[in-house]
């Protein structure tokens, strides 16, 4: 682990390279690069560890039970098969099938 005399080392860098605020992200950049590959998995890995941070952001989205259906604009199921029953949802024929064109024009 990074400590004692090689952190030291570091902060005097950055004490050192101030460069008007921008020292500290130019070193970062740099170690980053100096870094093997698999040093800086580990890191990641810990430190979100250390953070209780979700491993996996994809399980932080939790898809809802319920869709909309765009035929019928009827809430349903997932879980559940959906059917539209067209006759009651659909308007009559040649007539426009959204409010918006439904507004005269002025």
């Amino acid at each position: 682990m990074g400590s004692g005399q090689g952190s030291e080392k570091i902060y005097q860098l950055i004490e050192e390279f101030d460069n008007g605020g921008y020292g500290e992200r130019l070193i970062f950049e740099n170690l980053i690069k100096f870094l093997p590959a698999h040093t800086l998995v580990e890191f990641v890995d810990d430190f979100k560890r250390h953070y209780d941070m979700n491993e996996d952001e994809d399980e932080c989205y939790e898809e809802p039970d319920y869709h909309l259906c765009m035929d019928c604009q009827d809430s349903y199921d997932i879980n559940r098969g959906h059917v539209c029953d067209v006759n009651e949802t659909q308007p009559p024929g040649g007539t426009s099938k959204y409010f918006s064109s439904l507004i005269p024009e002025c």
